[in-house]
């Protein structure tokens, strides 16, 4: 064996770079971050930064045989090291002897195989596929930290989404990082030496073959796998992260992959759909162009309807009274106007389909009516779907001559609000570059501020009403960050218990008060308007907080798991209507729910939405519940509503998907000007 100095200057930066950030663990994250290391990690991030750094800057030459050796080595063990990468970071439940695990292994193989076709260098392969386990497993770790789920295949389409915020979240290096990092510069250091044995320098068909057949065998196994144990496997939309560690991650995700195809519901023609919503006696008149367009012979008549008035909807963000979870045991009511509001109000609680993140779908389902449980899991349907002009509650009021305006204080292109809102019918978006001089609290546009925003666009409006829909941004993930232009409010009987939920209970207060003056402030308005204000999703807080919740409750672990998907609303006016508290219903029907409080024309769709409330009030991907309280999974085939479900999505998906024969008097009113 002989070793001499690397004249590769490229190594040189990388070792370079690697000791940079060994220091920085050493001297800046190690005590402030990590305080909790003891001697024997030390030493093993100590050694693996040492081997690595070696590694780079040694030119090692070791006999052919013990080259080839380990080169073999190194390539078998990769995949099971970057199995076991991925499942510590999230939690490490599946063990080397398990079967899940050995299946995740098969693909991971398959891959680095893959990768040694393309490059024909092992240890090229090697570095590069194992590196990108790494960083799955860390983006994995770090998006169920800050929403309790596992990263899902379309979380892809939400990357710049979540690039915007990712610098606003408090990130923590966590011992299971650390172990695993050191553990893959270790390994780097052996492979990095690794050079091509003589049969692999140049490309030959003799050893390609090989190979690429070993690739399709592992890959093959994989798929094999899958399909002929896909009913073991764990599988819960109550329990994604322990769907997700149970099975592996890798698994996980091509678990979710199979079940993202948009399929047609047993028994589907637009014909179908529409005697669903029409009864058996309606007679097709004609089918869509597929634009979006509504003409006279597919639209029933119009009524004239004397009330129109003004529609304001809130969709504040993360916004939830957490006291559904258990007895918070702060000093003071951290949401008093919103609980106190009584006359002229509906009000209640809503299922969504999201925890901690996923604002999007919420939004999806209330401008729509559509429900996310019909959709492909893991989707975005703002992002995937919302691709040529679709119906909605916009639409809806555009054809009584509503105008309509859309408001968000953030980035134009979030969850691709800039081309989802102009087909879902609105005139106008209104996005952070709207705003001169915003106040701020810690990194985000205020509730106040966006409040502002619709009072201006409501005292410029002209002759015909408005609806103003608005997304707002004040209370986003990042809890616990000191920030120079916000004071938390909120005390709990110990000051330094869970800085997070302190912090944002704080937030909660101030969208409390927020809330409060906008209402003031159209108590004093003449024109008739109606204010809506939901929540999107709850907080991700950290699972400590939420068991001291359910330590200090009443509820079931069930109970506890449904209650993190449930958020209050309040239609309020400023003119009588009729008050009730509703109880709980989930997203789907919470604008037809606010158009029937307004007073004004519905859709068939609405219509339909509205009875098939009365029946089953709760329709989501979390769970399913009628109007006795009998609950059960909307995907289950052996349910005693099925076929009602299976109607339901067979609308929808004439809807959504079969946009050619879309039956538009089903979504669209006759425009009246």
């Amino acid at each position: 064996m002989a070793i001499q100095i690397t004249k590769n200057k490229f190594r040189f930066v990388i070792a370079g770079g690697v000791l940079i950030l060994y220091f920085i663990f050493l001297f800046g994250l190690g005590y402030i971050y990590y305080p909790a290391y003891n001697w024997k990690m030390l030493l093993v991030i100590s050694a693996a930064a040492a081997g690595f750094i070696f590694s780079c800057v040694a030119d090692i030459t070791i006999p052919v045989w013990a080259n080839t050796t380990l080169g073999a080595l190194c390539l078998v063990a990769s995949p099971v090291l970057s199995v076991w990468m991925i499942e510590r970071m999230q939690g490490g439940v599946l063990q080397l002897i398990s079967f899940n695990f050995w299946i995740n292994v098969l693909f991971c193989f398959g891959l680095i195989l893959l990768l040694l076709l393309i490059t024909n260098r092992i240890n090229l392969s090697i570095i590069i596929g194992i590196s990108f386990f790494f960083i799955l497993g860390v983006v994995n770790h770090y998006v169920v930290e800050f929403r309790q789920n596992p990263i899902q295949p379309w979380d892809v389409l939400a990357i710049g989404t979540a690039a915007s915020v990712v610098t606003r979240l408090d990130f923590t290096v966590e011992r299971d990082i650390v172990g695993a990092a050191g553990m893959l510069f270790l390994f780097l250091a052996a492979v990095i030496p690794v050079k091509n044995p003589p049969f692999l320098k140049k490309r030959h068909a003799y050893t390609q073959i090989p190979v690429a057949c070993l690739m399709v065998v592992c890959i093959s196994a994989f798929v094999y796998q899958v399909t002929a144990n896909r009913d073991n496997f764990y599988m819960d939309a109550w329990d994604t992260v322990g769907s997700s560690q149970s099975n592996g991650l890798i698994l996980n995700l091509v678990l979710n992959l199979e079940t993202m195809r948009n399929k047609a519901p047993a028994g589907y023609s637009a014909e179908a759909a529409a005697k669903a919503v029409f009864g058996d006696d309606y007679e097709h008149q004609g089918i869509s162009s597929g634009d979006g367009s509504v003409s006279a012979s597919t639209a029933p008549d119009d009524e004239d309807t004397t009330r129109k008035p003004n529609i304001i909807a809130i969709m504040n963000e993360s916004f939830s009274d957490l006291g559904i979870l258990g007895d918070i045991g702060g000093d003071e009511d951290y949401m008093p106007f919103l609980h106190s509001l009584s006359d002229n109000t509906v009000k209640g609680q809503l299922v969504v389909p999201v925890l901690g993140g996923g604002t999007c779908n919420t939004e999806y389902e209330f401008l729509t009516g559509n429900t996310c449980f019909m959709l492909r899991e893991g989707s975005y349907p703002m992002q995937q779907f919302v691709t040529s002009a679709s119906p909605s509650i916009v639409t809806t009021l555009k054809s009584q001559g509503y105008d309509s305006v859309a408001i968000h204080p953030y980035g134009a292109t979030g969850w691709n609000r800039n081309r989802a809102y102009p087909l879902l019918g609105f005139d106008r978006f209104l996005s952070i570059d709207d705003f001169t001089d915003p106040e701020y609290l810690r990194d985000y546009i205020s509730d106040r501020c966006s409040y502002q925003k619709i009072i201006e666009q409501f005292e410029n409006k002209g002759d015909n009403p408005i609806f103003i829909f608005n997304v707002t941004m004040q209370n986003h993930a990042g809890y616990g960050i000191p920030y120079d232009n916000f004071e938390d409010s909120y005390s709990f009987p110990n000051d330094d218990q869970f800085p997070q939920a302190k912090q944002y209970l704080s937030l909660v207060q101030e969208s409390d008060r927020a809330f409060q003056e906008l209402v003031e402030y159209f108590q004093s308005v003449e024109e008739e308007t109606i204010i809506l204000f939901f929540g999107d999703h709850q907080p991700a807080l950290g699972d400590d907080f939420v068991e001291y919740l359910t330590e200090h409750g009443t509820l079931s672990e069930k109970e506890a798991k449904m209650s993190q998907y449930i958020v209050p609303f309040y239609i309020w006016a400023n003119y009588p209507i009729s008050e009730e508290d509703i109880g709980t219903i989930s997203v789907n029907y919470l604008s037809t729910l606010l158009l029937e409080t307004a007073g004004v024309k519905m859709t068939a769709y609405n219509e339909y939405l509205a009875e098939l409330m009365e029946i089953l009030p709760i329709v989501s991907p979390i769970i399913g519940e009628d109007q006795y309280g009998y609950q059960f999974n909307c995907r289950d085939a052996d349910s005693p509503y099925w076929e009602l479900l299976n109607e339901y999505h067979m609308i929808q998906y004439n809807n959504v998907f079969d946009r050619r024969n879309r039956v538009n008097e089903i979504f669209y009113l006759k425009d009246s000007g």
